[in-house]
Parts: structure tokens; sequence; C-alpha cells
């Protein structure tokens, strides 16, 4: 997920322009300490990547297509599990399945 995270967040990064800390985190209703944090690599909560996402989408900027990211992750586990081995991206793609329910969810309420 770390690699989804930091396209999302540069992605985020070209849209925004160039802000401070605070102004970063008043756009996509976070503490500025948290925002640090994310920059700094800090794991991102399913929220932070939500708001970030639909601040993306709302300015037409270019949004990380999770499903490539997620399918990957699945046949990867695939993979692993024919092999006898253990991998996370079964529970990756049970997260991914929330995720993309909750961006609906949230979607359609925006528009």
């Amino acid at each position: 997920m770390i690699e989804l995270e930091r396209e999302t967040l540069n992605n985020f990064l070209k849209v925004a322009g160039k802000l401070s800390v605070t102004e970063y985190g008043r756009l996509l209703g976070i503490e500025r300490t948290r925002f640090f944090r994310l920059m700094h690599g800090a794991d991102m909560k399913v929220k932070e990547l939500v708001s970030i996402q639909l601040y993306i989408k709302k300015q037409k900027g270019e949004s990380v297509d999770w499903s490539d990211v997620m399918g990957k992750l699945v046949r990867e586990s695939e993979t692993a599990s024919y092999s006898g081995g253990e991998s996370e991206g079964v529970f990756q793609f049970e997260r991914y399945k929330r995720l993309r329910g909750i961006i609906n969810q949230t979607a359609a309420q925006a528009a």
C-alpha cells in the first residue's frame, strides 16, 4: 500500500500546488501535524486516502487507479497461495473493497 499512498499524495501535491503544511491540512480537513507525518512516510488512514482522492477528483486532477494496484496485489496473493506462501494481498484486497465502497458513497453524497 505504501506506493499507492505515496502516488496519491504526490498527485495531491501536484493539484494543490505549493502551500504551507497548515494550508494543506485545511484543504483536506486534517491536522497540519498529521499531514506533516504523512509527508514523511506515516501510513495513511482510510479517511485520509478518501479525502485526498476526493480533493483530486474535484480539482480534475489525475487520481490513482486503485483497481490496477489492488488487482496486482490479488494476483501476487493468488500466486503465493498456490506456492504455499503467505501474502497480505488478500487482506489488502478486502481493504480495497471496503475503501472503494466508502469512496463511491462519499462521492455520491458530494455530487
